[in-house]
């Protein structure tokens, strides 16, 4: 048998069917969810609200080939603010598994923003839900055009006045940083306190 990486459970992965009857082509990777370690198989019963998320819109054929446009501005913010909240570098031992939520160990090598604690659960992230969603650099500028347009409909003034908008929008990265900076000191008490809460992570 096989050691998990993370809980050090015994596992064993299923031999390959030489015939897949009818109940193994409609539910081919049930076999192989089952013989994973109990960390995440709890992880799969149990869901963070993120994961359910990602599940919920790869499960629609029609929006995986809009999920990575839409979402890699988002997860670029989501993992900028963790860097400004002390989170410098890949800090293997501070990000959370997309999984599971334990303590992470590596990254993916394409997108340098989903992080894992094992080799199992990079894979189950990888077939379930995380191939429709990794981040690319080509979509990066899909995603300026389709936040561009959406911008640019939805406040026509744009084009009128783009002196006085394009000011405001240099706010919001200065508001962002100095956001950050206050989460990190507010997160760095907390940890330091009586409490101990770390906000990290």
């Amino acid at each position: 048998g096989l050691a998990c990486e993370t809980c050090g459970s015994l596992y064993t992965l299923p031999p390959p069917a030489s015939r897949p009857n009818a109940q193994e082509v409609a539910a081919p990777d049930q076999d192989w969810l089952d013989a994973m370690p109990p960390h995440v198989i709890q992880a799969l019963r149990q869901p963070h609200l993120l994961w359910q998320l990602g599940a919920a819109v790869v499960r629609r054929r029609w929006l995986r080939p809009l999920a990575p446009v839409l979402l890699s501005p988002l997860v670029a913010l989501y993992c900028r603010a963790r860097r400004l909240l002390k989170k410098r570098g890949v800090a293997r031992r501070r990000w959370a598994c997309s999984l599971c939520r334990r303590r992470a160990r590596w990254k993916c090598v394409r997108c340098l923003r989903s992080y894992y604690c094992s080799r199992q659960c990079q894979n189950v992230s990888w077939h379930i839900v995380h191939k429709h969603v990794c981040y690319k650099p080509i979509r990066l500028w899909w995603s300026v055009v389709v936040y561009g347009s959406a911008l640019l409909w939805a406040v026509p003034g744009i084009l009128r006045d783009p002196l006085m908008y394009d000011l405001g929008l240099l706010i919001l990265p200065c508001s962002f940083l100095v956001i950050g900076i206050l989460a990190g000191g507010i997160a760095t008490a907390l940890k330091k306190s009586a409490i101990g809460w770390d906000l990290r992570g």
